[in-house]
């Protein structure tokens, strides 16, 4: 199951990726596409499902009468992408960080500007950003929308395992340190995502300034450590859906995909 959260800290929590460089810079002579994505959210063909990929490629044969080759990578976590990028030797075409990683990569010179125009009169499809809600445009991370265009968004909860958390210990993020758990329980294997949990509990915003606060927020993921079982990312799926884990913050579109596997959670 998962616990619910008042809107104003799932608000605070949201999770934005972006598609970026949509130019197909990459493609050239050779027509290659280089994309890098998050683990698990584009279907593969398997167990029925669409190949994102193969549909992609055809689809752009049919708009283009040239062929297309998809060269498909994915990462953990937005610290992942960003160390194989700002490392240099990789080039990607199109890849997907989140708000704060964007805002980032725009400051370090890592992005480019997007020519929507181009995009739009070479391929002759209507400008993305006309599909895009007003609430999501101009946004702190890329506020003059050069470098990205929204791709997603979703929210963060506590994924539990009905079968091993009582139920009377429900009930907020005081689940994440209850050492009736201990190694049970996961954390996000990335900073801002971890800090975030820690500054839930405490009740203060995920955007705080105020040194004092983080410091907090620190100590307190100190004294989770050692009730850990572990720190990770797409591991979390085999860990929740196998049981061999009870408790694990993570994204809402990812719980839906582990309750197929283990109706309860």
């Amino acid at each position: 199951m998962k616990i619910k959260l008042g809107s104003k800290k799932l608000a605070a929590f949201v999770f934005i990726a972006v598609l970026l460089a949509l130019t197909l810079s990459g493609c050239g002579a050779d027509n290659v596409l280089y994309v890098y994505n998050w683990g698990e959210y584009i279907s593969d063909g398997s167990e029925g499902s669409l190949n994102v990929e193969k549909a992609f490629e055809e689809y752009y044969f049919e708009l283009t009468g040239e062929t297309l080759d998809v060269r498909y990578t994915t990462y953990p976590s937005n610290e992942d992408l960003y160390a194989k990028i700002s490392g240099g030797g990789s080039e990607y075409d199109v890849i997907f960080p989140s708000d704060y990683m964007i805002e980032r990569m725009i400051s370090e010179g890592l992005l480019q500007k997007i020519n929507l125009e181009a995009v739009c009169e070479k391929y002759g499809v209507e400008c993305l950003y006309s599909y895009i809600d007003d609430n999501y445009k101009g946004l702190y991370y890329d506020p003059t929308d050069e470098y990205s265009v929204p791709y997603t968004y979703g929210r963060v909860g506590i994924i539990y395992n009905k079968e091993v958390v009582d139920e009377a210990d429900i009930g907020g993020w005081d689940l994440m340190w209850n050492e009736k758990y201990a190694g049970k329980i996961l954390q996000f294997n990335n900073s801002r995502d971890a800090f975030a949990t820690a500054l839930f509990k405490l009740g203060y915003s995920v955007n705080t300034t105020n040194e004092a606060e983080w410091r907090e927020a620190h100590d307190l993921l100190l004294q989770q450590k050692s009730i850990i079982q572990g720190y990770v990312m797409d591991e979390v799926f085999n860990k929740m859906e196998s049981g061999e884990a009870a408790i694990a913050p993570y994204y809402a579109g990812d719980y839906f995909i582990m309750r197929r596997a283990n109706e309860n959670l």
